[in-house]
């Protein structure tokens, strides 16, 4: 009898282990679909709202791989975890729940008395799947990681492309091998994604695979700010991922995204700040330090002519871009004024723009998101959207998990959130940067519990997550 015991004993661990392995390869697979789906988007237009002043982006309901990635992630929130508990909800996912939950009771609302309810629709169901995908990240700190290290491989996916971007000055990439793809094309036609050197000289920005320079310089600023606690770390892992962080920062200033050097600067002093003489040697300092520098200045040898000039503070003050995107604030502030409860109906903000009498003639959406998200679905909406980012933080602090220092550096993260949403809309308005947006958050909050393994913005100490899973297969 004591022999059948134990011979059932083995084959019961022998199958969890079985399962566990399962899991992990199941949790590989979506991590990278997550990742390549941001990164390469390709999408299926169902319906497009005629209205020839509204770029068709913001006017179109498609179905994108970033939409079918998050409704598998929201889906496998529903599978049986068999390695990690989901009986407790940290303080962020609670907070992102709850704010998540009264921003879809507003777009509902706003959707039942849209005048175009297709494109409402799509923007609420975008909105649900997002939060039900980012909920299951919060539970699935495995899954957190190993998106962060297909995003890490995302990086290194991109360098050829904007190579070849730059060096052919065109808009060439992976994405334009798909049927239905943008066309290629050329930085000399009007239209190209450039920025402007002295002599009116139009020179081509790099974005990858990605839908928009913009939008990938948001994607690197992210990274950036996550890659801190895994570089403080050292060891062989950090080791590799120096090379990564140095590409990053490459491709961040060829993207001339300002928005996204911003806050990517932004989110590396606080981290950086916070960490001072903490657990951060003095040549992992001056690494943090020194290698976005020689990344500028190895750029400015080749590029100066351009790169310089985007980056000077007198000209951004004074430059087109700044100037529009305080009339596109203007204009949305007074939609919100006129329609300050349900607003106009999610996804159609665009489109009420252009054939209002305050429209510019090229309707854009405005470049601020809780601007954008209460003009479409009313002012308690934008409050909601706003307290998605900010909500986590806010609890924690309340709550007091963290000391000082640790809470500055989980804020690093929302920090960056809320600088890119101040300054552009993709995190509403673009299918992949609304899946950013929503992966982000939910990489963030997986980690906001204090453990022996917590380290810099909330994720666990990778190499300790991976050397624990490693020695539980083991066993």
């Amino acid at each position: 009898m004591v022999h059948l015991e134990l011979g059932e004993r083995r084959k019961g661990v022998t199958r969890g282990h079985t399962i566990e392995r399962a899991d992990h390869r199941v949790e590989w697979i979506l991590a990278l679909v997550i990742t390549l789906s941001i990164g390469l988007d390709p999408s299926i237009t169902l319906w497009r709202a005629a209205a020839n002043n509204v770029p068709a982006e913001f006017r179109t309901v498609s179905i994108s791989a970033s939409d079918a990635a998050l409704l598998i992630l929201a889906l496998y929130g529903w599978w049986p975890d068999h390695h990690e508990s989901t009986e407790t909800r940290h303080d962020a996912a609670r907070a992102i729940g709850w704010a998540g939950a009264l921003l879809i009771g507003c777009l509902g609302l706003s959707a039942a008395v849209a005048g175009l309810p297709w494109l409402s629709l799509m923007r609420f169901g975008q909105v649900v799947l997002g939060l039900l995908a980012c909920l299951t990240l919060t539970r699935r700190q495995s899954l957190a990681v190993r998106v962060l290290v297909c995003g890490a491989g995302l990086i290194l996916l991109q360098l050829p492309q904007v190579i070849v971007q730059e060096l052919t000055q065109s808009s060439r990439s992976l994405g334009s091998l798909f049927p239905g793809a943008s066309p290629v094309t050329q930085a000399h036609v009007s239209g190209a994604l450039v920025v402007f050197g002295p002599g009116n000289q139009r020179w081509q920005r790099g974005m990858g695979s990605f839908l928009h320079p913009n939008l990938l310089g948001g994607f690197l600023a992210l990274a950036l700010v996550f890659s801190l606690p895994w570089l403080a770390d050292g060891g062989r892992r950090g080791a590799l991922l120096w090379p990564v962080w140095m590409i990053a920062w490459v491709e961040l200033f060829l993207t001339f995204s300002r928005a996204a050097l911003i806050a990517s600067v932004a989110g590396c002093l606080l981290w950086g700040l916070a960490r001072y003489r903490h657990a951060v040697s003095s040549r992992q300092m001056a690494a943090f330090a020194g290698l976005p520098v020689v990344a500028v200045v190895g750029l400015a040898t080749v590029i100066g002519n351009v790169l310089i000039p985007r980056l000077d503070p007198s000209s951004i003050l004074h430059s087109v871009s700044l100037t529009d995107r305080w009339y596109l604030v203007q204009i949305g502030a007074r939609i919100v004024a006129a329609h300050p409860l349900l607003g106009v109906g999610p996804g159609t903000y665009s489109l009420v723009e252009a054939h209002s009498a305050l429209g510019p003639v090229n309707a854009q959406p405005v470049h601020v998101v809780p601007l954008l998200v209460g003009a479409e679905a009313g002012i308690v909406a934008g409050l909601a959207w706003l307290a998605l980012v900010l909500g986590g933080p806010l609890v924690e602090l309340i709550g007091e998990r963290f000391d000082g220092r640790a809470w500055c550096e989980r804020l690093a993260v929302p920090l960056v959130i809320v600088i890119l949403a101040s300054l552009d809309h993709y995190f509403w308005t673009f299918a992949s940067g609304q899946a950013l947006f929503w992966v982000a958050l939910g990489v963030w909050a997986s980690w906001s519990e204090p453990s022996p393994h917590l380290d810099g913005v909330g994720i666990r100490n990778p190499g300790a997550a991976f050397d624990v899973e490693r020695e539980r297969i083991a066993a």
